[in-house]
């Protein structure tokens, strides 16, 4: 891991234990979950839109994805009731663990830290 990716790291895994759902959907601070969530309407819709090159409405739910920066999982709820199987990668190990928490109920999403090659200096 480059220091630059330690750094990321760190700085995320911070922001996350201050309020990762401001850094992650600029509302406000210190969002209840119905207002976290509702920050996401907006992609969610762009989504279902995008999801129609696929076919009829469900045609995705054959299909997996993968959500690179998932944080605590804003999206990934979502999109877990859209496609089979859904990965999130995230740098912080804090976001990951609020959004294994977030979706421990949901049916298909797979939160984990990346493992991310080293990034340039």
């Amino acid at each position: 891991m480059t220091d630059l990716t330690g750094r990321m790291r760190e700085d995320w895994d911070r922001r996350a234990r201050e309020d990762a759902r401001y850094y992650v959907a600029f509302g406000q601070r210190r969002q209840q979950e119905a207002e976290f969530e509702a920050t996401a309407a907006d992609v969610v819709r762009s989504l279902d839109r995008e999801l129609l090159r696929f076919g009829p409405p469900g045609a995705a739910a054959k299909l997996r994805a993968l959500e690179i920066g998932c944080g605590p999982g804003r999206l990934l709820g979502p999109m877990s009731r859209r496609f089979a199987e859904v990965h999130g990668v995230d740098v912080s190990e804090e976001m990951i663990r609020l959004a294994r928490e977030r979706l421990a109920a949901a049916p298909a999403p797979r939160p984990s830290r990346s493992n991310v090659p080293a990034l340039p200096d």
